[in-house]
């Protein structure tokens, strides 16, 4: 565990694989993107978070990464422990993200409306 990050202490799996270690095995863009939901309300500064978060979606779409990073992602198990002991957004994220016949314009909408969605019900509280 790295010390200086003591918001990422709920972010590992069963057998001890820290989140950091799962997203180096991304693309930066994908990398980027979950760091951003995974710690949003663990660090002090979610809506901040998740705008870095919607920041990244935007640039990927402009880029030559496609989902098999995500896909992956999406099916390591190490993963998926991690955001079982999360929140139902972030479960929701995940979710969308497994559903292969989605088309990925549209997936990329539908995450930024629910990321929008998260950051209106953090500032009305």
């Amino acid at each position: 565990m790295n010390k200086h990050d003591d918001h990422y202490k709920t972010l590992v799996s069963k057998d001890g694989t820290e989140l950091w270690e799962i997203l180096e095995n991304t693309t930066f863009f994908v990398g980027n993107i979950f760091k951003y939901i995974m710690r949003y309300d663990l660090k002090g500064t979610p809506v901040k978070d998740l705008e870095k978060a919607i920041n990244y979606i935007n640039k990927m779409k402009h880029t030559n990464e496609n989902n098999d990073s995500i896909i992956q992602l999406c099916e390591d198990k190490n993963f998926l422990e991690i955001v079982e002991k999360q929140n139902e957004f972030k479960e929701d994220v995940v979710c969308l993200f497994k559903d292969e016949y989605m088309e990925w314009d549209f997936l990329i909408k539908k995450l930024t409306e629910i990321i929008k969605i998260e950051i209106a019900l953090i500032r009305s509280n």
